[in-house]
């Protein structure tokens, strides 16, 4: 965010118009787990009265990070209930601050669901874990997570 109000800044002092929207940025927590967010949050979308529907994927059922050891964590995805605009994407995992990325490329430039789901996401990447939380938004997942074992 820092680097992008510096641009943004120095686009002002030299007479441009910046076109960046500083409104639509990551949140992003180096932390291990690593945790990422963009847009609204659940209860934002209540309190404004937006109609949405959510859907998470468990990081769990992703084989890439089964194969890094990182299999803890979720992806949370928000669109509206109408148009299917992508609205908040919610990573707690691995690479969660890379993989925010395609939540803020998605709201910034007013994508749906549908824009997400007609990419093809590598094969196998944790990138493919965003691509299940979305297709989980049309009740159409691939991947399920294992039960969790009781300690």
């Amino acid at each position: 965010m820092a680097s992008a109000q510096g641009e943004y800044v120095m686009e002002k002092i030299m007479g441009h118009t910046p076109d960046v929207n500083l409104d639509i940025y990551p949140n992003c927590v180096f932390t291990m787990n690593e945790v990422a967010h963009v847009g609204y949050t659940e209860e934002e979308l209540k309190e404004k009265g937006i109609a949405y529907k959510a859907s998470k994927f468990m990081f769990a059922a992703n084989g890439k990070a089964l194969s890094l050891g990182e299999g803890e964590g979720i992806i949370k995805i928000l669109a509206g209930e109408e148009d299917k605009k992508v609205l908040g994407v919610h990573i707690l995992g691995p690479h969660a601050n890379d993989l925010i990325a395609e939540g803020t490329l998605a709201i910034a430039n007013g994508l749906d669901i549908y824009s997400i789901m007609r990419t093809i996401h590598a094969h196998p990447t944790l990138s493919e874990a965003f691509f299940e939380a979305t297709l989980g938004l049309e009740d159409k997942a691939i991947h399920i997570a294992p039960p969790r074992k009781r300690r």
